[in-house]
């Protein structure tokens, strides 16, 4: 079975590589301008780049050489190739890029009519997980982990080069579709009875726990007052009284255990309905407890009650707490063993050591008092078996396992081998994307057969065909949209761009209807899905990848240069929800494409006002906040989350934030440093600045030339530190003014404030800049390169494949279709989702 998966996956990937017909020489116009202005240099004599034009073959069908001749295109295009302007004149110029451009567009586009933009592609592994979910009704299923990471290319984990399947990950694979059949499959014959688990104060957190931080962290109060341990313990006993012990959080733990609700585990996957009672509150330092005049915020972890556990996940949105006493509810998913934590946002984290209280706060310290929690679960879905057990074997009945059997519960099959084709035909229609072939069907009811004439038992049977299915190449791969009859390949391209995940009902019926080729029923199941929940898994992995916002936790903070920073998990999630929230306005709300660089606006809570100087924000969740005129955020490269990413924990680099804005906004390509270039080392003395480092590391006229097209645009982001605050001096521990401290989590501080930061620059075409507020003006002079830009992203998240040299002209187009109304988000993505890029060859449906 691995042999065969890995085999399939190697073939079908070969079906659009371009086959070697032979070497030919370019056209003469070419050859002319090519020998007249570039052969000095690029001849067998020089090879300059190690690049002989002489040798190199202009047979365009081969893949390798059509991408040479683009990459030598595109730098005579820019103007880098030949370096000195007199070389080629521009007339001359255009004559060549046009002649170039006409002969690399018409074999890419041959090679494309032949064989499709790319060849069909494996699912990620987030996306089998989606898929599992839905086709198994297990909205709880988290197998994704279980499979091998997916390489990246270009920028994402979709590429289709780099999804391959080797036998290690076809291992993987078969041995995750039989734990997740395991896991469908009825645990009893009787349903597990649904419990109400309800608990106090003084019973979800016991009087005896000890918290890092001592008693300033955590509490027991009564009336307002803290109580002692031994008063707490004593009131426990008392039926009426300690029904009024509220448990006071002013701190967040340092591990996720601290916090959990004692005697709960759920004993069997599923959701769980999670209700509690809290107010926020503050103590002035008295150990008495007053209305806090702010709210705070919370949400709900889903852990294993264990010391040092760091599986844990957030389950549920964020709660806004107020003043007065309120109940709050959430649905969560629970696997079996979990238990959940309650999780106050924004507390300090203390460390395990010694700990000093950092000075009061006006008003007093924040926190949460929770009176009790109430947990119900699972809750049911309809009859029984469940839903996932269902979609295996029917409505047929089931009894207790045979001792010794393999399953907890088994199918009464009177007639197995009669019974068994219908539940393997039937298992592979929802499997398939589409209609699955009768031969390939019968592949896996003689697997089954076989089983049967083994000995083996009905369902072990009927399970190894289900395995099968699983894993292979109509369930794993998603193809091209090549023929009309067939609009399913459409409906799941679709869907997966914009939900990870298959097609919806209302999806698929459009595809067996045959009308997703027109325009009109595209664009209102584009628009329906985005309005839809399930289009935040698009907004999640698309900005994980095109922002690089799965990077946010690689480098902790330096905590002796930020030790504000130190163990804010809040102030991280916050600064990545801002980032998804503002990429889900520009799309929902058909933002212009020009607000990626600036804006007047941002999503902002609680946290994230604090840390941007913004006036106060009440909600745990982001919201839209205006801007004051002259702020320096709007816009993604100013948000914390990217500012962070583009940091390496200690320092800023203008260097890495400056390939940021070239590659993921601009769309420029940037070449790796020589390996014998070592990285810039920061100062942390404070007796330097970045922009003086950077002098000395360009002094060689090699990385100059690189370095000049990116460098100033990190340059003008020096004002924000690490995680994106303002900041008008640098940073450092021995040379300028002391700054000494205790901070949020009870450490002492010491650091400095060195030299001043210098935000100036000037591009390579000349153009100079004061600060950020001028550069981000200087972009939006080119909004047709962001939305080009844009367009790039999504074409290649979407397919699999990068931008081709064939698809520039369809680009163009979509780009002179969106630029009267000034290139706005969701429009780019319809008319990209209508081009033939999306759809095909075929394209759209040819209206009467």
């Amino acid at each position: 079975m691995i042999r065969w998966i890995s085999a399939a996956a190697y073939s079908l990937s070969l079906i659009a590589l371009p086959q070697d017909i032979g070497a030919s020489e370019p056209p003469s116009t070419i050859s002319s301008l090519l020998e007249q202005s570039c052969l000095d240099c690029h001849s067998k004599e020089t090879t300059e780049g190690g690049l002989d034009l002489t040798a190199l073959s202009f047979e365009l069908n081969n893949r390798a050489v059509r991408e040479r001749w683009v990459r030598i295109h595109d730098r005579i295009e820019k103007g880098e190739m030949p370096p000195q302007a007199d070389d080629l004149p521009g007339e001359s110029r255009a004559a060549l890029v046009e002649s170039l451009s006409r002969e690399i567009h018409a074999a890419d586009m041959a090679d494309v009519k032949a064989h499709g933009r790319g060849p069909i592609r494996r699912l990620t592994r987030g996306e089998y997980q989606n898929n599992l979910c839905e086709l198994l009704q297990m909205p709880h299923l988290q197998i994704a982990e279980s499979l091998p990471p997916d390489r990246v290319s270009h920028g994402f984990d979709k590429i289709t080069d780099s999804l391959d399947m080797s036998d290690v990950q076809a291992a993987a694979y078969l041995k995750t579709a039989e734990t997740v059949l395991r896991a469908a499959l009825a645990p009893s014959v009787e349903p597990p009875s649904s419990q109400t688990y309800r608990a106090d104060a003084l019973t979800m957190i016991r009087p005896n726990q000890n918290f890092f931080g001592g008693q300033r962290a955590f509490y027991h109060a009564l009336e307002n007052r803290r109580l002692e341990r031994d008063e707490a313990g004593e009131l426990s006993k008392d039926a009426d009284r300690h029904q009024q012990v509220e448990a006071v959080f002013f701190r967040t733990s340092f591990q996720a255990t601290r916090h959990h609700v004692k005697g709960f585990a759920a004993k069997t996957a599923g959701r769980y309905r999670v209700r509690f009672s809290a107010r926020a509150v503050k103590d002035r330092g008295d150990y008495k407890l007053v209305e806090s005049d702010e709210p705070a915020g919370c949400n709900l972890i889903a852990s294993v009650d264990r010391f040092l556990n760091p599986d844990n996940r957030v389950a549920s949105r964020n709660f806004t707490v107020g003043a007065k006493r309120e109940v709050f509810e959430a649905v969560v998913d629970l696997l079996p063993g979990e238990t959940v934590e309650l999780n106050p946002l924004g507390l300090p984290i203390p460390r395990p050591t010694t700990i000093k209280m950092p000075p009061l706060p006006e008003g007093g310290y924040p926190g949460i008092a929770y009176q009790w929690v109430e947990i119900e679960g699972p809750l049911r879905d309809g009859d029984w078996p469940p839903p996932s057990h269902r979609v295996l074997f029917g409505e047929l009945p089931i009894r207790d396992a045979s001792e010794g059997g393999d399953w907890p519960v088994e199918v009464a099959a009177d007639k197995p081998n009669e019974i068994m084709p219908g539940l393997v035909t039937r298992f592979a229609g929802l499997c398939s994307r589409g209609v699955m072939p009768a031969e390939d069907v019968k592949i896996y009811i003689d697997l089954a057969h076989a089983e049967l004439a083994a000995g083996k038992p009905f369902m072990n049977a009927v399970l190894a065909a289900y395995k099968g299915i699983l894993c292979s190449g109509h369930f794993l791969y998603l193809r091209e949209p090549t023929r009309a009859v067939d609009q399913f390949a459409i409906a799941s391209r679709l869907s997966h761009f914009l939900t990870d995940g298959p097609p919806d009902k209302l999806l698929r019926q459009a595809s067996f209807d045959r009308t997703l080729r027109q325009r009109e029923v595209l664009v209102d199941h584009t628009r329906r899905i985005m309005a839809h929940e399930d289009f935040e898994q698009f907004i999640r992995h698309f900005t994980d990848y095109w922002l690089d916002l799965r990077h946010l936790r690689r480098d902790a903070p330096d905590e002796r240069l930020y030790p504000e920073y130190r163990l804010h998990d809040y102030l991280h999630d916050s600064m990545a929800d801002e980032t998804r929230a503002y990429v889900r306005h520009l799309l929902r709300d058909n933002r212009p494409v020009g607000e990626m660089v600036a804006s007047d606006y941002t999503f902002a809570n609680d946290q994230l006002a604090r840390h941007y100087g913004l006036p106060p924000v009440a909600d745990a969740d982001v919201r839209l906040v205006r801007l004051p005129s002259g702020s320096p955020y709007g816009g993604l490269m100013t948000q914390g989350s990217v500012l962070k990413v583009t940091s390496n924990g200690t320092t800023t680099s203008p260097i890495l934030r400056g390939v940021w804005v070239l590659e993921h906004l601009l769309g420029h390509e940037v070449p790796p440093p020589p390996p014998t270039v070592p990285g810039i080392e920061p100062d942390v003395r404070g007796a330097s600045t970045v922009r003086e480092i950077i002098a000395r590391h360009k002094e060689s006229s090699s990385c100059a030339s690189c370095h000049r097209k990116f460098d100033h645009y990190g340059l003008a982001l020096e004002n924000f530190d690490i995680m994106g605050a303002w900041r008008d001096r640098y940073r450092g521990l021995e040379e300028g003014e002391v700054i000494k401290g205790i901070d949020r989590t009870g450490n002492s501080f010491r650091y400095t404030l060195a030299r001043a930061v210098d935000a100036s620059g000037e591009l390579e075409d000349g153009r100079t800049f004061r600060d950020v507020r001028e550069l981000k003006a200087i972009l939006l002079e080119d909004p047709r390169q962001l939305a080009r830009n844009f367009v790039h992203q999504l074409l290649a998240y979407t397919t699999g494949v990068p931008v081709r040299f064939s698809d520039r002209r369809e680009i163009e187009a979509i780009l002179d279709s969106c630029a009267p109304d000034g290139y706005l988000c969701r429009d780019l993505l319809e008319e990209l989702v209508c081009s033939r890029l999306f759809l095909g060859e075929l394209g759209l449906q040819a209206q009467p």
